[in-house]
């Protein structure tokens, strides 16, 4: 043995005896006698430092190989070792101490505060795994408080060493401008670094920025390209926008029935039920049932089997795998289908309402009229249960008018006009929907314009007849009243002094009338006041203007740009908002591009 082996063991040995005394809890009480050949045999076999052979001995005891014939592992030893290497220094023994902290492993608990310590001793040091541990625990809160602008450093310092996740990431937050300053030149040139590495989803985003022009000159060729290396690289929601790409024939790329059944298929079979609709449609439509010359039009074999199937087994019922799925416009499709009744699905009424309703609840237009529309026939058919349909068909009417239904609009004001046994009649609430639907085109909007001038030339008349005097007389001219002084609009006062607060208010004001005031609905003013309350960092108003990107009010619908308001009022502490991310995970929404994700919606739960 030579002298510098000698000289380790003594080490080690001085370290056994000596470290016992102030030994951590979980630790240990004796040390293992290093006078086992297994053990010498470490430090005789090869050069190695002191803080290796203490890893290297934690692993002889975890694995059971620390004693001749001993199969039994000795975790407390082991983790007595790990920790002495954790604590002189070695990189590899800090991470494996985090790593099981971090799972709980080794009979011992999870502990994230503990992880969150041993991560930053080799993130430190330069360690990119650790770093990129550390900026995931910082992103979602796990062993400290949430904190994107130290998740957004930690990516950073694992990007700068060419990492591809951090470069990913990195492009990320830029892009959606978390934990650091929105910057799309800069998203580009992270997700152009993470990319030419091969990182998939990097190729997805940047796709998406060429086809926006967001931070790069617009280039629809190069964007196509991108994401069909993504989806080629088995990006599902890159398989699903190259299959729709060619199926809809977009910016120059021609439709192509075979490619578009080749990507989709992909996307579906890995469950992506927005895929499954579109290829729905596609069977419905005849667009993918194979020719007769095989020759032309050729389909791979599973697709193609996929398809002889559907032919074949009279019991597929097209859209129901998506509508399960939680594919809002597949839900709307099969409650058609059930409606109208076809070959493979038989007209089943109660079917056809059990979808519609789960359709209208996750915000389809045409599945909320649908249900104003059952509800109102059962009402006028049903004397018994009369008000409670009517009322039922006043609100899903209400839910799809107020987001532009023109049918909707047209039934409200109908319903107002004539009264029901629900509610009376409401010339004021009838002319505003019948306004509404007559700002339309087509019959619908004529007819909407017919019946405000009919309302319009009653009220004129009312108003010349005087019902007091019966005689022919001419009434006295009455005194005309003195305009009582103006109160004063104290919130308005304080949002144009810049108030975020009050200018909330004033959004909620126009949103929603009779919440604040009788100011009328609009929705132009309604985002005009919550936007300048939102630059000022109001949770509230972030988490109003999602719910209209959202729901399309007042701009045109953007579910993604919802989702990113959402996360920033989440990161101010909305409860409500993080109450809206945690559902959104847990059911998954094809509108924003997410799947269901049980883990990751219990992080907005905790």
């Amino acid at each position: 043995m030579n002298i510098i082996k000698v000289f380790i063991i003594s080490i080690i040995a001085v370290f056994i005896v000596c470290g016992n005394i102030n030994a951590a809890p979980d630790t240990p009480n004796v040390a293992p006698d290093i006078s086992n050949s297994y053990l010498n045999d470490i430090l005789l076999s090869e050069p190695m430092g002191v803080s290796e052979a203490m890893f290297e001995f934690g692993k002889m005891f975890q694995e059971a190989r620390a004693k001749s014939g001993d199969a039994v592992p000795d975790y407390a030893t082991a983790m007595y070792w790990y920790k002495k290497a954790a604590e002189n220094g070695y990189a590899p023994a800090q991470i494996g101490l985090a790593n099981i902290y971090y799972s709980g492993g080794l009979n011992v608990a999870k502990d994230y505060k503990n992880a969150v310590f041993w991560f930053q001793k080799a993130a430190q040091k330069g360690n990119v795994f650790a770093q990129l541990q550390l900026a995931e625990m910082n992103k979602t809160g796990r062993g400290m408080p949430r904190n994107f602008k130290k998740s957004f450093y930690w990516y950073k310092r694992a990007a700068e060493q060419g990492n591809s996740e951090g470069e990913f990431n990195v492009g990320l937050m830029y892009e959606k401008g978390i934990g650091t300053f929105k910057s799309y030149r800069d998203a580009a040139f992270w997700y152009a670094h993470a990319a030419g590495k091969g990182h998939m989803d990097a190729k997805f985003n940047l796709g998406h920025l060429y086809e926006n022009g967001l931070g790069v000159e617009k280039d629809f060729k190069e964007a196509f390209n991108l994401y069909r290396q993504a989806a080629d690289g088995g990006n599902i929601r890159a398989e699903y926008e190259v299959g729709k790409i060619y199926k809809d024939g977009l910016n120059g790329i021609a439709v192509d029935d075979v490619e578009a059944a080749r990507y989709l298929t992909r996307a579906a079979s890995r469950g992506n039920a927005t895929a499954k609709t579109e290829l729905n449609f596609m069977y419905v439509e005849g667009r993918i049932i194979p020719a007769k010359d095989e020759s032309t039009n050729v389909i791979d074999d599973k697709i193609m089997e996929m398809i002889i199937e559907r032919n074949q087994n009279i019991s597929f019922i097209p859209f129901k795998e998506a509508a399960e799925g939680g594919d809002v416009r597949a839900q709307y499709e099969l409650a058609l289908i059930y409606q109208n009744g076809t070959n493979t699905a038989p007209q089943n009424n109660e079917k056809a309402f059990i979808w519609f309703l789960k359709a209208a609840k996750n915000g389809s237009v045409p599945a909320q009229f649908q249900l104003g529309h059952i509800y109102q026939k059962a009402a006028e058919v049903n004397e018994k249960n009369s008000k409670q349909y009517y009322r039922q068909a006043l609100m899903w009417y209400k839910k799809a008018g107020e987001q532009g239904d023109i049918r909707a609009q047209y039934n409200l004001g109908n319903l107002y006009r004539s009264g029901t046994t629900a509610f009376d009649a409401n010339t004021k609430e009838a002319i505003f929907w019948y306004r509404k639907a007559s700002l339309g085109q087509g019959e619908i909007a004529a007819l909407s314009q017919l019946e405000l001038n009919a309302l319009f030339a009653i009220q004129d008349e009312m108003k010349e007849f005087d019902f007091q005097n019966t005689s022919g007389a001419k009434p006295a001219p009455k005194a005309e009243p003195k305009p009582a002084p103006k109160k004063v609009d104290v919130v308005k006062q304080k949002a144009d002094k810049g108030d975020a607060q009050a200018q909330y208010e004033m959004g909620l004001r126009y949103y929603n009338p009779s919440a604040k005031n009788n100011s009328s609905k609009n929705f132009k003013n309604a985002v005009y006041w919550y936007q300048k309350s939102a630059d000022q960092n109001n949770d509230k108003a972030k988490l109003a203007l999602g719910i209209m990107y959202y729901r399309g009010n007042g701009f045109a619908e953007n579910p993604k740009r919802a989702f990113l308001l959402f996360l920033e009022a989440a990161d101010l502490g909305n409860n409500e908002a993080r109450e809206r991310i945690y559902n959104i995970y847990l059911k998954g929404d094809s509108k924003i591009g997410i799947e269901k994700n049980l883990g990751e919606a219990q992080k907005w739960k905790d």
